[in-house]
Protein backbone atom coordinates (compact mmCIF):
# COMPACT_ATOMS: atom_id res chain seq x y z
CA UNK A 1 0.00 0.00 0.00
CA UNK A 2 1.43 2.92 -1.07
CA UNK A 3 2.42 6.24 0.93
CA UNK A 4 3.16 9.68 0.10
CA UNK A 5 5.20 12.40 1.27
CA UNK A 6 7.56 11.47 4.18
CA UNK A 7 5.37 8.13 4.62
CA UNK A 8 6.95 7.45 0.94
CA UNK A 9 10.28 7.00 2.56
CA UNK A 10 8.63 3.77 3.53
CA UNK A 11 6.23 3.07 0.81
CA UNK A 12 2.72 3.48 0.22
CA UNK A 13 1.99 4.28 0.58
CA UNK A 14 0.06 3.34 0.33
CA UNK A 15 -0.53 5.09 2.72
CA UNK A 16 -0.17 7.46 5.54
CA UNK A 17 -0.19 11.43 4.25
CA UNK A 18 -1.25 13.18 1.56
CA UNK A 19 -0.11 13.62 -2.05
CA UNK A 20 2.68 15.96 -2.87
CA UNK A 21 3.97 16.69 -6.33
CA UNK A 22 7.51 18.16 -7.69
CA UNK A 23 6.89 19.92 -10.09
CA UNK A 24 4.44 22.88 -10.19
CA UNK A 25 1.76 22.41 -12.19
CA UNK A 26 0.76 23.69 -15.74
CA UNK A 27 -2.78 24.94 -15.26
CA UNK A 28 -4.05 23.63 -18.63
CA UNK A 29 -2.79 20.43 -18.88
CA UNK A 30 -0.82 19.27 -15.71
CA UNK A 31 2.34 18.06 -14.97
CA UNK A 32 3.52 14.61 -14.84
CA UNK A 33 6.06 13.81 -12.52
CA UNK A 34 7.88 10.10 -11.59
CA UNK A 35 10.12 8.14 -8.63
CA UNK A 36 11.79 5.82 -7.79
CA UNK A 37 14.03 4.50 -4.99
CA UNK A 38 15.19 1.23 -3.06
CA UNK A 39 14.17 0.77 0.73
CA UNK A 40 15.49 -2.31 2.88
CA UNK A 41 12.25 -3.21 3.56
CA UNK A 42 9.25 -2.36 2.10
CA UNK A 43 6.66 -2.17 5.32
CA UNK A 44 3.00 -1.47 4.97
CA UNK A 45 0.87 -0.49 8.44
CA UNK A 46 3.31 -1.95 10.34
CA UNK A 47 4.15 -5.28 8.31
CA UNK A 48 6.48 -6.22 6.23
CA UNK A 49 5.68 -6.73 2.66
CA UNK A 50 8.47 -8.14 1.87
CA UNK A 51 9.57 -10.55 4.73
CA UNK A 52 12.25 -8.09 5.42
CA UNK A 53 14.01 -8.05 2.31
CA UNK A 54 14.79 -4.94 0.52
CA UNK A 55 11.89 -3.84 -2.11
CA UNK A 56 12.54 -1.71 -5.70
CA UNK A 57 9.88 0.95 -5.80
CA UNK A 58 8.25 3.49 -8.10
CA UNK A 59 5.62 5.66 -9.64
CA UNK A 60 4.27 8.13 -11.76
CA UNK A 61 1.81 10.93 -10.78
CA UNK A 62 -0.07 13.41 -13.02
CA UNK A 63 -1.14 16.57 -11.14
CA UNK A 64 -3.25 19.49 -11.82
CA UNK A 65 -3.61 23.09 -9.75
CA UNK A 66 -6.98 24.97 -10.03
CA UNK A 67 -8.78 27.79 -8.44
CA UNK A 68 -10.35 25.26 -6.25
CA UNK A 69 -9.76 21.54 -6.68
CA UNK A 70 -6.66 20.33 -7.88
CA UNK A 71 -7.40 17.02 -9.02
CA UNK A 72 -4.39 13.83 -9.48
CA UNK A 73 -4.08 10.67 -10.56
CA UNK A 74 -0.91 7.99 -10.55
CA UNK A 75 0.40 4.61 -10.58
CA UNK A 76 2.94 2.70 -8.20
CA UNK A 77 4.25 -0.71 -8.03
CA UNK A 78 6.84 -2.69 -5.80
CA UNK A 79 8.33 -6.47 -5.25
CA UNK A 80 6.92 -7.94 -2.63
CA UNK A 81 7.02 -11.63 -1.14
CA UNK A 82 3.72 -12.97 -1.64
CA UNK A 83 4.30 -15.90 -1.07
CA UNK A 84 6.00 -16.00 2.43
CA UNK A 85 4.73 -12.42 3.88
CA UNK A 86 1.09 -12.01 1.71
CA UNK A 87 0.13 -14.93 1.71
CA UNK A 88 -0.35 -15.18 -2.15
CA UNK A 89 1.44 -17.72 -4.16
CA UNK A 90 2.96 -16.36 -7.15
CA UNK A 91 2.56 -12.76 -6.12
CA UNK A 92 5.86 -10.56 -6.53
CA UNK A 93 4.55 -7.62 -7.41
CA UNK A 94 1.86 -4.75 -5.86
CA UNK A 95 -0.06 -2.04 -7.99
CA UNK A 96 -1.52 0.35 -6.45
CA UNK A 97 -3.85 2.84 -9.10
CA UNK A 98 -5.31 5.82 -7.09
CA UNK A 99 -6.98 9.25 -7.74
CA UNK A 100 -8.64 11.89 -6.01
CA UNK A 101 -8.86 15.65 -5.30
CA UNK A 102 -7.15 18.03 -2.96
CA UNK A 103 -9.14 21.31 -1.40
CA UNK A 104 -8.29 24.00 0.17
CA UNK A 105 -10.34 24.71 3.18
CA UNK A 106 -9.21 27.15 6.00
CA UNK A 107 -5.78 26.80 5.55
CA UNK A 108 -6.24 22.90 5.61
CA UNK A 109 -5.45 20.57 2.35
CA UNK A 110 -8.18 17.97 2.30
CA UNK A 111 -7.61 15.14 0.08
CA UNK A 112 -9.96 12.59 -0.99
CA UNK A 113 -9.13 9.75 -3.20
CA UNK A 114 -9.60 6.46 -3.64
CA UNK A 115 -6.97 3.21 -4.08
CA UNK A 116 -6.78 0.37 -6.25
CA UNK A 117 -4.68 -2.48 -5.36
CA UNK A 118 -3.25 -5.14 -7.86
CA UNK A 119 -1.19 -8.27 -6.83
CA UNK A 120 -0.49 -9.84 -10.81
CA UNK A 121 0.85 -13.19 -10.33
CA UNK A 122 -1.19 -14.62 -7.85
CA UNK A 123 -2.49 -17.78 -7.54
CA UNK A 124 -4.39 -18.72 -4.91
CA UNK A 125 -7.83 -19.55 -4.42
CA UNK A 126 -9.21 -16.08 -4.28
CA UNK A 127 -8.71 -12.07 -5.50
CA UNK A 128 -6.62 -10.28 -2.79
CA UNK A 129 -7.44 -7.49 -5.73
CA UNK A 130 -9.47 -4.45 -3.57
CA UNK A 131 -10.06 -1.25 -3.28
CA UNK A 132 -9.61 1.82 -0.73
CA UNK A 133 -11.28 5.43 0.23
CA UNK A 134 -9.43 7.95 1.96
CA UNK A 135 -9.71 11.42 3.34
CA UNK A 136 -7.37 13.32 4.88
CA UNK A 137 -6.33 16.50 6.34
CA UNK A 138 -3.21 18.41 6.78
CA UNK A 139 -2.50 21.21 8.28
CA UNK A 140 0.47 23.51 9.13
CA UNK A 141 0.53 24.34 13.20
CA UNK A 142 3.90 26.65 12.99
CA UNK A 143 6.20 27.64 10.17
CA UNK A 144 8.57 24.31 11.08
CA UNK A 145 5.34 21.62 12.14
CA UNK A 146 2.48 20.19 10.62
CA UNK A 147 -0.29 17.65 11.50
CA UNK A 148 -1.53 15.44 9.43
CA UNK A 149 -4.45 12.58 9.70
CA UNK A 150 -5.76 10.39 7.42
CA UNK A 151 -8.79 7.68 7.30
CA UNK A 152 -9.14 4.73 5.16
CA UNK A 153 -11.91 2.28 4.44
CA UNK A 154 -12.28 -0.53 2.30
CA UNK A 155 -15.61 -2.77 2.31
CA UNK A 156 -13.52 -5.94 1.30
CA UNK A 157 -10.01 -6.21 2.61
CA UNK A 158 -7.41 -8.15 0.46
CA UNK A 159 -10.27 -10.15 -1.04
CA UNK A 160 -11.10 -11.63 2.34
CA UNK A 161 -14.96 -10.93 2.35
CA UNK A 162 -14.93 -8.30 5.75
CA UNK A 163 -14.33 -4.43 5.97
CA UNK A 164 -11.32 -2.41 7.36
CA UNK A 165 -10.75 0.76 8.85
CA UNK A 166 -7.35 2.66 8.92
CA UNK A 167 -6.82 5.51 10.90
CA UNK A 168 -3.03 7.38 10.74
CA UNK A 169 -1.89 10.94 12.63
CA UNK A 170 1.54 11.66 11.85
CA UNK A 171 3.59 14.82 12.96
CA UNK A 172 6.42 16.76 10.64
CA UNK A 173 9.01 18.65 12.63
CA UNK A 174 10.97 20.66 9.55
CA UNK A 175 13.05 23.34 11.12
CA UNK A 176 14.00 25.79 8.35
CA UNK A 177 17.50 26.59 9.77
CA UNK A 178 18.85 22.43 9.59
CA UNK A 179 20.98 21.81 6.65
CA UNK A 180 19.81 19.26 3.84
CA UNK A 181 16.31 20.18 4.40
CA UNK A 182 16.43 17.42 7.97
CA UNK A 183 13.17 17.07 8.80
CA UNK A 184 11.83 14.86 11.42
CA UNK A 185 8.15 12.71 11.29
CA UNK A 186 6.47 10.29 13.95
CA UNK A 187 3.27 8.65 13.18
CA UNK A 188 0.83 6.33 14.69
CA UNK A 189 -2.02 4.32 13.10
CA UNK A 190 -4.98 1.98 13.69
CA UNK A 191 -6.03 -0.73 11.92
CA UNK A 192 -9.58 -2.13 12.62
CA UNK A 193 -11.34 -4.99 11.15
CA UNK A 194 -14.84 -6.91 10.80
CA UNK A 195 -13.80 -10.16 11.48
CA UNK A 196 -12.71 -13.08 9.22
CA UNK A 197 -9.83 -13.81 11.99
CA UNK A 198 -8.02 -10.64 11.34
CA UNK A 199 -6.83 -9.27 14.65
CA UNK A 200 -6.59 -5.25 15.14
CA UNK A 201 -3.32 -3.67 15.52
CA UNK A 202 -1.38 -0.51 16.11
CA UNK A 203 1.40 0.43 14.30
CA UNK A 204 3.96 3.67 14.82
CA UNK A 205 6.75 4.96 12.97
CA UNK A 206 9.99 7.51 13.98
CA UNK A 207 12.17 8.37 11.68
CA UNK A 208 14.38 11.24 9.84
CA UNK A 209 15.23 12.01 6.27
CA UNK A 210 17.53 14.37 4.19
CA UNK A 211 16.98 16.07 0.42
CA UNK A 212 20.64 15.93 -1.34
CA UNK A 213 21.08 17.33 -4.71
CA UNK A 214 20.29 14.36 -6.83
CA UNK A 215 18.75 12.53 -3.87
CA UNK A 216 16.59 11.51 -0.74
CA UNK A 217 17.89 9.68 1.97
CA UNK A 218 16.08 8.14 4.90
CA UNK A 219 15.84 6.07 7.54
CA UNK A 220 13.16 5.13 10.58
CA UNK A 221 11.99 2.75 13.39
CA UNK A 222 8.52 1.22 13.33
CA UNK A 223 7.09 -1.36 14.99
CA UNK A 224 3.60 -2.60 15.80
CA UNK A 225 1.43 -4.63 18.66
CA UNK A 226 1.70 -7.88 16.72
CA UNK A 227 3.61 -11.32 18.70
CA UNK A 228 6.47 -11.68 16.54
CA UNK A 229 6.49 -15.06 17.75
CA UNK A 230 3.56 -15.91 15.41
CA UNK A 231 3.89 -13.19 12.25
CA UNK A 232 6.46 -15.31 10.13
CA UNK A 233 8.96 -12.57 10.14
CA UNK A 234 6.41 -9.81 9.01
CA UNK A 235 6.05 -7.85 12.10
CA UNK A 236 8.25 -6.55 14.89
CA UNK A 237 10.40 -3.38 15.78
CA UNK A 238 12.97 -3.11 12.64
CA UNK A 239 15.21 0.38 11.20
CA UNK A 240 14.27 0.82 7.69
CA UNK A 241 16.42 3.00 5.40
CA UNK A 242 15.79 4.25 1.86
CA UNK A 243 17.17 6.18 -0.84
CA UNK A 244 15.28 7.80 -3.69
CA UNK A 245 14.87 10.35 -6.42
CA UNK A 246 12.34 12.15 -8.15
CA UNK A 247 11.92 13.58 -11.77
Amino acid sequence: MRKTCFAALWAGCMATSLPAFAAESDPTSGTITSNIGVVTDYVSRGLSQTRGNPAVQGGVDWAMTTENVDPYFGVWASNVNGGDALGLPGAELELDLYGGVLIEVFGASVDVGMYYYVYPGEEGSFNPNYNEFKIGISFPITDSVSIKSLYYYSPNYFGLDTYSHYLNGEVVFAPHQLPWDLEFTASVGRSIFGGNGLINRTDWLIGAAISLEIFEVSVAYTDSTDKESTCNKVCGGRIIGKISRSF
